[in-house]
């Protein structure tokens, strides 16, 4: 599910980047490295995620850290890389109106609900992750003596995990937050 709306979005953006390029004159495609590499992390992270839930800390701790690393690591890069092209996105749509082209904004920025809302949490919601992230990993895994056996150090675990709890939320949150984003998108089912 997590691949299938990171698609989704990349898409999405992908069209959003060239219609609102053409309505403000952008030369060529600025912020299509930035999707694309928001797309390439974001299905990287994905499969790791359920890696990391059947792999748990007590029959193969190795396992289990190198998926947490291979899941939250790319989810860093790929919210701050969506947030960095909705903020392009944002930016244009003020120079749009700014300009007065209202014709170009309108057709380029018709399918979202509200893009300033949308950006505004998705601000707020990078850099809870990124702190809980910190707090989750280097600096919780600095301050356990044993990361696998939880009868120590039950404190700076308990920590570890309300942390790890609040970066799952934030990742909830981002893609929920994808509802200002899908304005009027229509999804077509077709059926043979």
């Amino acid at each position: 599910l997590i691949g299938m709306i990171i698609v989704i979005n990349y898409s999405k953006i992908t069209i959003d980047l060239h219609l609102s390029g053409s309505a403000v004159g952008a030369e060529g495609c600025p912020g299509r490295s930035r999707n694309n590499i928001a797309l390439v992390s974001g299905l990287v992270a994905a499969p790791n995620l359920g890696l990391l839930a059947c792999y748990d800390t007590a029959r193969s701790p190795d396992l289990h850290l190198l998926f947490v690393l291979l899941f939250f690591l790319p989810c860093i890069v790929y919210l701050y890389a969506v947030k960095s092209v909705y903020e392009l996105l944002l930016s244009r749509a003020e120079q749009s109106k700014k300009e007065g082209n209202m014709v170009g904004d309108a057709r380029a920025f018709k399918s979202y609900t509200s893009l300033r809302t949308s950006l505004m949490y998705k601000r707020l919601i990078c850099n809870i992750f990124l702190v809980s992230v910190m707090l989750y990993l280097p600096v919780g895994m600095y301050f356990v003596s044993d990361w696998v056996d939880y009868s120590q150090d039950k404190v700076v675990h308990t920590c570890r995990a309300v942390a790890q709890h609040v970066s799952v939320f934030c990742l909830c949150a981002f893609f929920g937050s994808m509802y200002f984003d899908f304005g009027d998108l229509e999804f077509i089912v077709v059926q043979g």
